[in-house]
């Protein structure tokens, strides 16, 4: 009896990395599993109404590059978010891809111990994106938005007029000029704190599935490896091995088809947003480094590092993906095919085709994400602070 409830105990421990993102997306009412339109509607009206203020000031600072790219960065990432939040509410296929995911940890899908503990490396890395990104981004956004009220204090303890700054770049069309109204509007966008938080359980949403693929993978190249004469000793038998190991392969397929139809278009989004949001940032920091303080440097640079890593934590997810997908086709040629009737030979041929294109995380099949991509976003990043560099040292002259 103990036995089988730690056996349970191992694989609902597991699913807990299903249930931390659960509690985030349940907040704003983005759960596939469980819809919530009144909270996700009234959450929408509010994204709009500050989308609209910032937008306003934008406008108005246009010709302050410094300020413009305060507000560019802001906006671009709640623009992002916007898109996975639609995405998160009202994909069907995506509600289907959890659904597989949570019920593939299961006893009846591991036929050892090892086996388990392949996977489970993999559930492992996604645990450690959430150990270690989530609490830094609720800190950070918590720090931005009580900066307002650290300058006040600190304006105070100078006995100096108190200022009345907000945390976010938004103009309501009317000048805060006394406390009460100040404070109305600072607790008005306290929410605000929350959107960032969500957007980096939305991304380990991403990369929970592409770990849990991963560890499909991991676990059906262990079972090609490990095939025996026993497994061929008649044809009828061996015939049911390689269909099971081309079924399991097709379903992974299958289910990386919907993961990137899912969040493809939404990577491509980002992937374009962001390199421009760390160029501009970094050209930034660069520009005001003698002029600024060194609060002023580290809140840009510390944004722009920030979302290079998000983009790093996708890039190595890919190639995780891409490694074990490569890892299959070679568990083909290790096996023990020399020892197979002809019959398995020709079955075995065919599911070395169908492992011979690697599973990969595209960006809706504009851009694969790997270790090649992130570099390749990062000299795109240094091409728009060169470019901008130019553009700023001509207008000098």
């Amino acid at each position: 009896m103990k036995k089988t409830i730690h056996i349970k105990d191992k694989y609902e421990k597991a699913k807990d990395i299903f249930r931390w993102i659960e509690r985030f997306f349940l907040v704003l009412g983005t759960w596939p599993l469980r819809p919530m339109n009144v909270r996700f509607t009234l959450w929408m009206i509010y994204l709009a109404i500050h989308f609209t203020f910032a937008q306003i000031d934008l406008y108005y600072v246009i010709g302050d590059l410094q300020l413009m790219v305060e507000n560019i960065t802001e906006t671009g990432l709640l623009f992002i978010m916007v898109f996975r939040l639609i995405s998160a509410k009202f994909s069907r296929r995506l509600r289907t891809i959890i659904k597989l995911a949570i019920n593939f940890i299961d006893a009846k899908h591991f036929r050892g111990e090892e086996e388990w503990q392949l996977y489970l490396n993999y559930n492992r890395m996604a645990k450690s994106f959430f150990k270690i990104v989530l609490p830094i981004a609720i800190v950070t956004t918590v720090m931005f938005w009580f900066k307002p009220m650290q300058l006040r204090i600190e304006a105070a303890l100078r006995n100096e007029t108190k200022p009345y700054p907000m945390a976010y770049r938004v103009n309501y069309l009317f000048e805060i000029k006394d406390d009460k109204t100040f404070y109305l509007i600072w607790f008005y966008q306290a929410p605000q704190v929350y959107f960032a938080p969500w957007y980096c359980s939305s991304i380990g949403l991403l990369l929970t599935l592409v770990y849990h693929m991963s560890g499909q993978l991991s676990v059906l190249s262990f079972r090609v490896k490990n095939l025996t004469v026993n497994d061929f000793e008649n044809e009828q038998t061996a015939k049911i091995v390689f269909q099971e190991l081309a079924q399991t392969h097709q379903n992974i397929v299958e289910l990386a088809k919907g993961v990137n139809g899912v969040f493809g278009p939404l990577l491509l989004d980002e992937l374009l947003i962001s390199t421009v949001l760390v160029g501009l940032t970094i050209y930034t920091t660069i520009m005001n480094a003698d002029i600024a303080n060194v609060g002023d440097i580290l809140s840009p640079l510390s944004y722009g590092m920030s979302v290079i890593l998000l983009i790093y934590s996708s890039c190595v997810a890919g190639e995780y993906l891409v490694t074990e997908s490569s890892n299959l086709y070679a568990a083909y040629y290790e096996c023990l095919w020399y020892d197979m009737p002809m019959s398995c030979k020709k079955q075995l041929l065919i599911c070395m085709l169908g492992a011979s294109r690697p599973i990969q995380l595209s960006a809706a099949g504009f851009y694969d994400y790997t270790m090649f991509l992130f570099i390749s976003i990062l000299k795109t990043a240094g091409g728009y602070i060169s470019l901008l560099r130019t553009m700023t040292e001509k207008q000098q002259e």
